[in-house]
């Protein structure tokens, strides 16, 4: 199977998920050689601090493992601060399948992120950066409903 056909049956399957789970948000993420879909949904709510769940799909060079492949990526995020300015901290793992003319690699990769994110409480918007492990810097925007 390419490449591309993977891309579309994963694309598929997310947006045909899209209408079949309650989501708490949706956002595009760009880094460097890597591009990513992702929704999360809150599973727990402080005062002062957010948990939340997310499942992300996408593509990227993992050139340490020297693999360029399509990935899953679940992970948890915590959010910490009041009104629209907030702390992000990811942590999760990337399982990512990469085809090969005479392969299938499988790879599973740390996902670690440190960042700010906006997101006014009453709002749709959400825009977050921060620095990112395997992928140094990370930007992505979305919105919430």
């Amino acid at each position: 199977m390419t490449n591309k056909k993977i891309g579309l049956i994963v694309t598929i399957i997310f947006v045909v998920s899209l209408f079949c789970f309650q989501i708490h948000a949706v956002y595009v993420g760009s880094i460097y050689m890597d591009v990513n879909l992702d929704y999360e949904r809150n599973i727990f709510q402080h005062p002062h601090s957010y948990t939340n769940l997310r499942l992300g799909i996408g593509k990227a060079d993992f050139r340490e493992f020297r693999v360029s492949a399509f990935y899953m990526n679940p992970s948890i995020v915590h959010l910490i601060g009041r009104g629209n300015s907030h702390l992000e901290l990811n942590l999760g793992f990337k399982y990512a399948i990469s085809q090969l003319p005479e392969t299938i690699n499988r790879v599973f990769v740390p996902d670690l992120f440190a960042g700010y994110r906006y997101e006014r409480p009453d709002g749709r918007f959400i825009f977050r950066m921060g620095i990112n492990y395997p992928s140094v810097f990370d930007f992505g925007v979305g919105f919430k409903f």
